[in-house]
């Protein structure tokens, strides 16, 4: 999540933000998530088409789908929070077994505790903005990061971070900023 230095922005302009800074880490984690989405949204996703040395990836993603058959909800849509003056780009909402599930694609070495927190932020936006239209916020029942390794195979991680940590990490930075004078 990232915070909004200024809340009467528009949401096109809160929207580019978020989007300016994950658009300048393009990479690998770019095209999981686009694969991600294609095999989400009902697309086959060809491993063969994929570069040799981002294969592995492909396969999690289409091993994730057969053992987790899901129906996306949205996929990276921007949620946002005008009580708490936030937002953030989400992976998706996925229906699965009659619940949603906000999920975090990763394809990092490790799932790193930050991942937890950006979840429950996440999970207690008050709106999503997409394709732009803006909807409130489904209900979320769970929060998961799925760990998608480059040898195909995938580990699904349920969060447990609640909202409130998420606050007290915003305040800590609110007053981190005033502190250093920004």
């Amino acid at each position: 999540a990232h915070m909004i230095d200024h809340p009467g922005d528009s949401l096109d302009k809160m929207r580019a933000a978020v989007h300016g800074k994950r658009d300048s880490a393009a990479d690998v984690g770019s095209m999981i998530h686009s694969w991600a989405e294609a095999f989400g949204n009902g697309t086959l996703v060809d491993a063969l088409s994929v570069p040799e040395d981002k294969r592995g990836y492909a396969n999690a993603v289409i091993e994730f789908g057969r053992k987790f058959p899901h129906k996306f909800v949205f996929t990276e849509a921007c949620v946002f929070s005008k009580t708490h003056e936030y937002a953030g780009t989400l992976d998706g909402i996925i229906e699965y077994q009659g619940e949603n599930w906000l999920i975090d694609y990763k394809s990092g070495k490790n799932v790193y505790t930050e991942a937890h927190v950006q979840l429950a932020a996440y999970a207690g936006a008050e709106y999503i903005y997409k394709d732009r239209d803006i909807f409130k916020l489904p209900k979320i029942d769970k929060t998961a990061v799925v760990h998608l390794k480059s040898d195909g195979t995938f580990s699904l991680i349920q969060t447990h971070a609640l909202f409130d940590d998420f606050l007290k990490i915003k305040d800590a930075y609110t007053v981190w900023k005033r502190l250093n004078g920004e």
